[in-house]
């Protein structure tokens, strides 16, 4: 599945290693990010602990993420979705425009985790609502910007799905919330590239950050 709002950093760096379940890729630049609308979770070489988490839907800030991202060639994401929420959703209208930050009327740019697990739990927001809205993003931008590798064909059905088991009271921390995480850390059913030709196609087993995020829902 696909993006959705990110809490803030200092929330998000404790789920972070607790949970995961990738959906789509994205090769990030400074425009990427500013049109489509979110900044990402960073996960530095190695797993560093220390890597900055911001929201997905503000633009990176940071004058040492900055440095980092003019080194990198090309710098290449999972988008995963942990999802789940109650109930059929209404689907995003494709005339909407793509910068437009509104879901069932709620504002997601400026959304925190907790404060989207509490509109879902009061069926207020659904998991199927944020990945139809974030998948309508990267359709209407991924030709101009050609970010996105790779989207999971299954993202809504596990949407779906999630809806499921919030209904019969499910209440995981990262439930029904989208997140990202770099290429180079490993996801079962989907590549992972570290951005090289060499790997495509590898489809390894989930790390354990992204098992410990599937876990969180």
């Amino acid at each position: 599945m696909l993006p959705a709002c990110v809490s803030r950093h200092n929330q998000l760096m404790q789920l972070m290693f607790q949970t995961q379940a990738p959906a789509l890729k994205i090769r990030v630049s400074p425009t990427a990010r500013r049109r489509l609308g979110f900044s990402f979770i960073e996960v530095h070489n190695g797993g560093n602990p220390s890597a900055p988490i911001d929201r997905l839907t503000r633009p990176w800030r940071s004058r040492a993420m900055t440095r980092h991202f003019r080194r990198s060639l090309v710098f290449t994401i999972h988008l995963a979705l942990v999802l789940a929420v109650s109930g059929a959703a209404a689907p995003i209208s494709l005339a909407r425009s793509p910068t437009d930050t509104r879901v069932a009327g709620i504002d997601v740019d400026a959304t925190t985790i907790p404060e989207l697990q509490e509109l879902m739990n009061a069926h207020r927001l659904k998991s199927v609502q944020l990945t139809q809205f974030y998948l309508h993003r990267i359709r209407k931008l991924n030709p101009t910007l050609n970010a996105v590798i790779t989207v999971s064909p299954t993202a809504l059905a596990d949407a779906r799905a999630a809806d499921a088991a919030r209904r019969a009271g499910d209440s995981r921390p990262l439930l029904g919330i989208p997140i990202i995480v770099k290429d180079n850390i490993n996801t079962t059913g989907m590549a992972t590239t570290a951005g090289s030709w060499a790997l495509a196609g590898s489809t390894p087993d989930d790390a354990f950050i992204v098992q410990q995020l599937k876990a969180a829902g």
